[in-house]
């Protein structure tokens, strides 16, 4: 039997809610930015060795039909491992995506298709709210690099791809010694020894 963990109950790490029935036909602009607690427990989610700064800038803008747009422009430093020496490696990322939100309370909201190369499907807002701090902390993680590396860092020989390919063509060039060879000078050295 699986069993799965209900996470509907826990709390963003760095949550900043926007009221958006608030918000003016001239849009709202603000700053918003993660505090070093907000930090030290996003950087455990992101797999990060710290989140030295994260801030941004969010614009959200009215639209037609009960939807919203938010531009969001962000920075973040991060430190991390490298993978091939795991010594610190540290990088900034600037960053900015666009997001439609819709609410869903007006019941006009039905199945949404996804264009692989399409625009993001609307964020739906819940309780007239919309959550610019995990919308951006979902960004940052798209961001972040998977694989850091330091710029003075270098794979082992013997792991390099150039080592592989080395490796393998002198298994062409000995192919007397493989395995396989031996098997057929046993054979017919048993086949010879029949024959006398």
């Amino acid at each position: 039997m699986i069993q799965t963990t209900d996470v509907s109950h826990i709390e963003p790490e760095f949550s900043r809610a926007v009221q958006v029935d608030a918000v003016t036909a001239d849009g709202l602009e603000l700053e918003i930015a993660a505090t070093p607690a907000e930090r030290a427990e996003l950087a455990r989610r992101l797999g990060l060795e710290e989140l030295r700064r994260l801030h941004a800038r969010v614009r959200v803008v009215p639209q037609a039909g009960r939807r919203w747009r938010l531009h969001v422009d962000f920075v973040a430093d991060v430190l991390q491992s490298c993978v091939v020496t795991l010594e610190p490696v540290s990088s900034v990322i600037d960053g900015q995506f666009d997001v439609s939100c819709i609410d869903e309370a007006d019941g006009e909201v039905t199945d949404v298709f996804v264009e692989p190369e399409g625009e993001e499907p609307p964020e739906p807002i819940v309780d007239g709210q919309v959550d610019v701090g995990e919308l951006l902390v979902q960004q940052l993680a798209l961001a972040i690099d998977p694989y850091p590396r330091r710029a003075d860092a270098s794979v082992p020989a013997q792991y390099s791809a150039e080592s592989r390919s080395a490796s393998a063509d002198g298994a062409d060039e000995d192919a007397g010694e493989s395995p396989f060879a031996a098997l057929a000078a046993l054979k017919q050295r048993r086949d010879g020894a029949g024959r006398e």
